[in-house]
């Protein structure tokens, strides 16, 4: 028969609750605003009342979802207008609609912003990360058609633009979907700024967005950005895309450039049990270790000559490592159980 603790045992405080879930968000294992509802349901002195006498209501997800197909009709009639007449519009008729539509959505989003609910919002967010786009294509538009700017020039106001209202809603909301909206800000920043001399190496543009994912991922990591998990994903994606380009461009630098950055990332991965890291870390690392060996050892164009005994040992040291790995998985046996605290024997169930 299992004993029960006294519920006196358990309890702890508030502060300590909070520790312990902020390491968890630290983690990647639970999301900023679940951790705040948690909190705030902890300090609420008759929230166990509340919880108990209060069934799950699905009128905020019929919200959530009916709020998502009216973003899509939006864009669907928008697409359509665009293609039917958007060239017959003068330039202030497109700055206006497009303000037009953008304003509503904002207050609209500023209109539930307040609401405590986790399926509303979900939809706040999205509805500022909407609006969020349509500022991005507004100043487009301003740009290209009212001021005639070069295309550069038009990719840095608007990554500028886009990127300051990104920040000032990932300061106020935390949203994850703000943590998108401000790095794809910066990338059209980094790229329109690199655009603006008359030549710039390829390897330029990659290297520099490896060095935003990696300061990204470290950013993450530092806690200073909040959702570690779709940090981690930006970073991890930057890095090696930035890698690519740059083996592109010039192969060895690159692909030496693409094998540490895997590397890391999965020693990150263990480090901080991140799947993502380790879910996009294992494909770089299989990209940049075949591109090597077909670089220094095959006859693709690099170094290598072809050599089929030097192509055969690294196969074979390949299949030796996973065998031990293998040996090590299975050898590893279930934990000895917990000795009884009754007399040192097995307490039945």
């Amino acid at each position: 028969m299992r004993k029960q603790l006294p519920s006196s045992s358990l309890s702890v405080s508030v502060e300590d609750i909070d520790l312990a879930l902020q390491r968890w968000v630290e983690a990647g294992l639970l999301e900023s605003e679940q951790r705040d509802a948690i909190v705030c349901f902890e300090r609420s002195e008759d929230g166990q009342i509340e919880a108990a006498g209060r069934q799950p209501s699905v009128v905020p997800v019929v919200v959530e979802v009916l709020g998502y197909v009216a973003v899509v009709i939006v864009a669907a009639a928008g697409g359509l207008a665009i293609s039917q007449f958007w060239q017959d519009l003068e330039t202030w008729s497109r700055l206006l609609m497009v303000g037009v539509v953008t304003g509503l959505v904002a207050i609209g989003a500023a209109w539930i912003s307040s609401s405590e609910d986790a399926a509303i919002t979900r939809l706040a967010n999205f509805l500022w990360f909407v609006g969020t786009a349509g500022l991005a294509t507004w100043i487009a538009i301003l740009g290209t058609t009212a001021l005639d700017l070069q295309a550069e020039r038009v990719g840095l106001i608007t990554g500028l633009g886009a990127g300051a209202a990104a920040a000032a809603l990932l300061w106020w909301r935390r949203a994850t979907l703000q943590v998108l909206a401000l790095f794809g800000a910066l990338v059209a920043v980094i790229l329109s700024a690199l655009s603006f001399p008359d030549y710039v190496e390829p390897w330029a543009f990659g290297l520099a967005i490896w060095a935003l994912g990696a300061g990204w991922g470290l950013l993450s990591w530092a806690g200073i950005l909040p959702h570690p998990r779709a940090g981690y994903a930006l970073a991890s994606v930057a890095a090696l895309g930035g890698a690519i380009t740059v083996a592109s461009a010039s192969e060895a630098p690159g692909i030496w450039l693409g094998i540490l950055t895997s590397a890391f990332m999965l020693a990150a991965a263990v480090r901080l049990r991140s799947g993502v890291l380790l879910g996009l870390g294992v494909p770089g690392l299989l990209i940049f270790t075949g591109w090597t060996i077909a670089y220094y050892v095959g006859a693709s164009g690099g170094e290598g000559q072809g050599n089929l005994t030097v192509t055969l040992v690294i196969l074979v040291l390949g299949l030796g490592l996973l065998a031990g790995v293998l040996v090590a998985a299975r050898g590893r046996g279930a934990p000895p159980a917990a000795p009884s605290p009754v007399g040192g024997h097995r307490v039945s169930d």
